[in-house]
């Protein structure tokens, strides 16, 4: 599913005006692919350390070493490599990197942090996709604290993302109020913070609390499966078909009360449902998900996502659209060029190389770093 998410939003990101309306509506709002990342991030989380937490600082340090392990040392590599690029390349300080502040180090700071995703002025800076980094982290860091007063009553699962999104709320207002660098807009708030997204690792939560309460067994009907994959294609039409916001900061019409509720709510509930079909029920979709080929996908999924967009992305592209451009237009010229779309085909072209890059980094780099941070070595044995 981390293969399948990864895909969506390159999908979103690559969508231009060569494709059809229709088709690039749809493309649009593939930015759903974070969704599935953050419900599948409560899942885990929850699946894997619900029944042992502990109130210790020694229990929490491990935690916390183990999560950073995992997001932290391929993200500083790539971010560093980032502002390198950045500052070799001579870039204006109006360039995306940069975020139009003349205060590179600021914002490499910023970005090291992952601070940068708690301000509409700087979380699109660096790697523009890390923003969803910053809400990881948030979730990552009080989970603990979740799983205990869920333990303590499952009503929890209710009152505290309630309670997150009123705090989200009274940030914005507060910072509207006293002009804070951070939290300054309601629609931020709800797109790209934690306290908006909660929603989702909440919803993940409840799927492992379901799942580790129940009892061994599989259906042969994969109801759920295809209920959640409907929900989602009906969430996808809602959002594409929305005409725009009309605010200044974040026009499209997902940004809407209709498009945030839909993106927010039945989304993830969506989702949710399609996860607790694929763990329960036996299907195709299933089989398919468990092939080696997207286990491996799966595995370097998080270093795409870094990369997919950025200062590696812009060089292969570049590079691959020269190297293309004949056969590509060898195609058009051609009777396939009935047949075949050639942006179609070179975004293949450019997914399969960035994939390549992507698992080659996550296995020389990320695994061997990971292995390192939680057990001192980077044997297999040891881990």
């Amino acid at each position: 599913m981390r293969a399948i998410a990864a895909l969506l939003v390159f999908l979103h990101h690559f969508n231009n005006d060569s494709i059809a309306p229709a088709a690039s509506g749809i493309l649009q709002q593939l930015h759903i692919g974070v969704t599935v990342f953050f419900v599948l991030s409560g899942f885990l989380i929850c699946f894997r350390y619900y029944d042992n937490v502990e109130i210790s600082g020694t229990w929490f340090g491990r935690y916390m070493r183990n999560r950073v392990a995992r997001i932290y040392p391929v993200y500083l590599l790539l971010t560093i490599a980032t502002f390198i690029y950045a500052a070799l390349a001579h870039l204006p300080d109006s360039n995306p990197i940069y975020g139009a502040s003349s205060h590179h180090y600021s914002i490499l700071f910023l970005n090291l942090t992952f601070l940068k995703g708690f301000s509409v002025a700087h979380y699109f800076t660096g790697i523009a996709q890390a923003w969803s980094l910053t809400v990881e982290e948030c979730f990552y860091f009080l989970a603990p604290l979740f799983f205990i007063l869920v333990r303590q009553s499952r009503m929890a699962l209710f009152y505290l993302p309630a309670l997150i999104i009123t705090i989200g709320f009274s940030l914005v207002y507060l910072s509207q109020q006293f002009h804070w660098p951070f939290y300054e807009d309601f629609t931020f708030m709800l797109w790209y913070t934690f306290t908006g997204r909660c929603c989702e690792f909440f919803m993940g939560i409840a799927l492992a609390l379901i799942i580790l309460k129940k009892e061994a067994g599989e259906s042969k009907w994969p109801l759920f499966t295809l209920s959640g994959i409907v929900g989602i294609i009906i969430c996808l039409a809602i959002l594409a078909q929305l005409p725009p916001s009309g605010l200044s900061l974040f026009p499209d019409g997902r940004y809407s009360v209709t498009g945030t509720l839909a993106n927010n709510i039945l989304l993830p509930l969506a989702v949710t449902l399609l996860f607790y079909g694929l763990l329960q029920e036996r299907s195709f979709i299933r089989k398919v998900l468990s092939s080696k080929l997207l286990v491996a996908l799966g595995r370097s999924s998080y270093v795409f996502y870094l990369i997919h967009i950025g200062f590696i992305s812009l060089f292969v592209d570049h590079y691959l659209s020269h190297a293309c451009s004949g056969f590509l237009s060898r195609i058009d010229d051609s009777s396939l060029g009935d047949y075949v779309s050639t942006t179609w085909l070179y975004w293949a072209i450019l997914y399969i190389t960035l994939n390549l890059i992507s698992f080659a980094i996550y296995s020389l780099i990320e695994e061997p770093m990971n292995r390192l941070l939680k057990t001192g070595s980077f044997n297999k044995a040891n881990k």
